[in-house]
């Protein structure tokens, strides 16, 4: 059985978690609302000097071998009981949006355990699980067409690596979004997340890196499992995220996140404010710290949005090479539009990476090494460069050989924001695999982690580019879960109206910890990159 459970496909979580809890705001390029926040330069600080750190404390872990099966009638629910068809026990629990079924799960001994469900949707499912009060992970069912001659099956699928302490634990799944069928619940002991998933190698995949970027990558090979980079997102031309994780820590962020889509903007204000986040980032690297820049691609028509129907890249790279489009001159491109060999939406797409290259070219220049998330999140049926896989693929391959081929920039180190592995550009495309979680808890996923890094042909470090809730970095230690980093989200997720810390999400005390502690690293604790390393 634990076989078959590991290899239970990993599906489009983006999507879901989407729905849930929405996403991290995407600049408006009518009215940009970053103008009003601070952009305070705050790079040019002296480092604290720090005497004692804070220790990670280790659970108690008492490894037994453990198996129970619950059946799903015999709890308690909001849905409906039915005995009709095949099943196994008495009955099962039909439960809509909003249900809830109530397990209480008697655990011999502190350790990781594998929470299995039972169960089955017509239309799909986002069933969150709670241990107490606390969300720890999600099941996504997929939707499934009921045959014309029987029923639908039940199916299994798992929330691994979730430590329970001893005792009873109240087990409380609610339906998010959609309906399932629920027939049993199945528990066994697990283990943390396996060590192996962090082997992984330390070259770039750019053509021709920079010496500052072959000496991040390899830095960030070498922590990756070991530690956890501190990272902050901040607002558009702002570093009012970081100067508040600094009046409370005394400490800056390894990594200052940000968005590039409006530097793309034709707007007069959008322009200075592009300028202004652009010094920002120069200065933040000139300090010793990395820069992450997200790239949400306003559509390179009339409409310039990001949604799901703004552009239409649908066919446009039908029977085409990327690499090979990637190299074509101005004059190529011209006279295979103009004979009705390539269509020119195919032109528009490239003049908008040139116009990001450029920028680029201003890190390339300094010697300077960008963190890039290219049209992230295209498992999520949010965004235009979405709509198909292959499509998306073709457009990612095309902006990487164009970046790095025919631009020849060597400041880049690529991370690809996804889950569905159908939407994956391919390991030579790929430095690092980026999540984002707005599922308002501090679990450390490390079922996702595990599960995740088993689907690339040679293993990639993974971390988390955006969050709500940061994981306890305690338990990602318990648990072995080591995102390389994870950066809150910007705005009101991070800040509060006065401008310090908000606590809606991570209270003071745990960012504190976060940044003071003997297993995370915060900027003042990193290498020079320009030296070999």
């Amino acid at each position: 059985m634990k076989k078959h459970i590991r290899r239970i496909k990993i599906f489009s979580l983006a999507a879901a978690v989407m729905m849930l809890c929405g996403c991290s705001r995407i600049p408006d390029l009518s009215s940009s609302d970053s103008g009003d926040i601070s952009s305070s330069d705050v790079s040019n600080s002296a480092p604290a000097v720090y005497a004692v750190e804070d220790e990670i404390k280790d659970a108690l872990m008492i490894k037994q071998d453990f198996i129970a099966k619950l059946h799903a009638e015999s709890g308690v629910f909001d849905g409906a009981l039915s005995d009709t068809g095949t099943f196994d026990g008495s009955g099962y629990v039909k439960l809509r949006k909003g249900n809830a079924l109530t397990q209480i799960l008697n655990a011999n001994t502190p350790q990781h355990y594998r929470i299995i469900l039972a169960a089955r949707s017509e239309e799909g499912a986002a069933i969150s699980l709670k241990v107490g009060d606390k969300t720890v992970g999600f099941y996504y069912i997929p939707a499934r067409e009921k045959p014309a001659d029987s029923e639908l099956s039940f199916e299994l699928s798992a929330v691994d690596t979730l430590y329970l302490e001893s005792g009873q634990n109240i087990l409380c799944f609610t339906v998010e979004s959609g309906s399932a069928d629920i027939d049993y619940i199945l528990a066994e002991n697990s283990d943390a997340v396996s060590s192996e998933c962090y082997e992984t190698g330390s070259a770039c995949v750019s053509t021709t890196p920079t010496l500052h970027t072959v000496n991040v990558m390899k830095y960030l090979s070498e922590v990756y499992g070991n530690s956890v980079l501190t990272a902050q997102n901040v607002s558009f031309a702002s570093n009012a995220e970081i100067d508040a994780v600094y009046n409370a820590t005394d400490r800056y962020p390894v990594i200052r996140a940000s968005e590039i889509a409006l530097a793309l903007s034709e707007d007069e204000e959008n322009k200075t404010l592009s300028e202004t986040e652009i010094g920002l980032a120069m200065e933040w690297l000139k300090s010793g710290g990395l820069q992450d820049y997200s790239w949400h691609w306003y559509s390179p028509n009339y409409l310039h949005g990001v949604g799901s129907g703004d552009f239409n890249i649908s066919g446009i790279f039908e029977y085409q090479d990327p690499a090979e489009v990637a190299m074509m001159s101005d004059a190529a491109l011209e006279a295979l539009i103009s004979n009705g060999y390539m269509r020119s939406e195919v032109r528009a797409l490239l003049n908008d990476i040139d116009a990001l290259a450029e920028i680029f070219k201003r890190f390339d220049e300094e010697k300077y090494t960008v963190l890039f998330h290219p049209i992230p999140d295209g498992d999520s049926g949010l965004y235009w460069w979405g709509a198909d896989a292959e499509d998306y693929k073709f457009l990612w391959q095309l902006i990487f050989n164009r970046m790095c081929r025919y631009h020849k920039l060597g400041c880049i180190i690529w991370v690809w924001d996804g889950s569905d592995m159908d939407y994956y550009p391919g390991d030579n495309y790929v430095d690092i695999i980026g999540q984002s979680f707005f599922e308002g808890t501090n679990a450390t996923f490390a079922d996702r982690l595990s599960a995740l890094s088993s689907l690339t042909y040679s293993r990639k470090p993974f971390c988390v580019s955006s969050c709500d809730v940061m994981p306890n970095v305690e338990d990602m230690f318990r648990d072995n879960a080591l995102w390389l980093w994870t950066a809150p989200a910007a705005g009101d997720y991070t800040l509060n109206m006065s401008g310090a810390l908000s606590e809606e999400y991570n209270s003071v005390a745990t960012v504190k910890f976060l940044y003071n502690c003997t297993r995370t690293i915060a900027r003042d604790e990193l290498p020079d990159f320009n030296v070999t390393i």
